[in-house]
């Protein structure tokens, strides 16, 4: 039974994932690296705002997802299993707004039909989020438009096109209170050793 539900679910709805180190693929398949440092936009209903989904990073690593239903009700899943609604802490299974958190087989997911969408986790930091295909062409952010053409997946929040997956991931950064984003700037090197040497990162022009 589990494999044919997994097919219909996955030809119904579009993927993107986070996984590995810093990889990200986006619903249109773009692959790219990017380690943040704060909380940017994954994906969202961009045209009427009704709900947001924020991959949370600190020091290139992931460390959790949240859900903002407009501006009033924010739900956070931690990597280490850690849920908190608002200000307090829940515990799973649980329900509200027309959003199920729950655990299952290792992640945690976190689903809603109404709002069309599904976010899992898992403790080694993988994130994967589903999204209906009504908002085929109506999402942004870092996984990419949603509307087959890879091609244009790079689209910064200010609607410009670039082709540097920082710049572009940069842009989806979201400031937290009187918290502001540092701006992620790539490792130095595939391999970053965390010698001396790599202190010369960030002196690029920007």
């Amino acid at each position: 039974i589990l494999c044919s539900e997994g097919t219909r679910s996955r030809s119904s709805m579009a993927r993107c994932s986070l996984f590995g180190g810093d990889f990200i693929s986006t619903f249109d398949e773009s692959m790219y690296s990017f380690a943040g440092c704060c909380s940017y936009l994954l994906a969202g209903d961009c045209q009427k705002h009704t709900f947001s989904i924020l991959g949370d990073f600190q020091n290139g690593k992931r460390v959790g997802l949240s859900v903002y239903l407009g501006e009033f009700f924010d739900i956070h899943l931690f990597v280490n299993g850690t849920v908190m609604q608002g200000a307090h802490r829940v515990s799973m299974p649980y329900a509200s707004k027309g959003l199920y958190l729950e655990t299952e087989a290792g992640h945690h997911k976190l689903s809603s039909e109404a709002y069309g969408f599904v976010a899992r986790i898992d403790g080694s930091g993988n994130f994967q989020v589903l999204l209906s295909h009504r908002y085929f062409n109506k999402t942004c952010g870092l996984c990419g438009n949603f509307n087959i053409f890879a091609e244009d997946d790079f689209m910064t929040q200010e609607g410009t096109l670039t082709s540097d997956p920082y710049d572009f991931a940069n842009s989806w950064a979201l400031s937290s209170g009187e918290q502001r984003c540092k701006r992620a700037s790539p490792p130095s090197s595939t391999c970053n050793t965390s010698s001396g040497d790599t202190q010369k990162v960030g002196t690029v022009a920007d």
